[in-house]
């Protein structure tokens, strides 16, 4: 199992931008999403194998990251 560091990775967007929605009162979404994910994670908690000694890792690389410099008649 891999847990994500950054809460950005996956498809977060929720909003079907062809078909127009209808205007909802404010955080009527929020909370619509809200209650659809505790959901899911309660019935995944059903299902949930505990156990009193795990071992956890981690692991950082640093990107590397190409970086374009200009060149003498750009910095003129």
């Amino acid at each position: 199992m891999a847990m994500m560091a950054d809460g950005t990775s996956g498809d977060v967007n929720n909003v079907n931008f062809r078909k127009p929605r209808p205007t909802l009162p404010s955080y009527a979404k929020m909370r619509t999403v809200a209650d659809d994910i505790a959901r899911k994670v309660h019935a995944a908690l059903a299902k949930a194998e505990y156990r009193d000694g795990v071992t956890l890792a981690a692991r950082y690389q640093e990107p590397m990251i190409a970086i374009r410099r200009p060149t003498a008649e750009q910095l003129a």
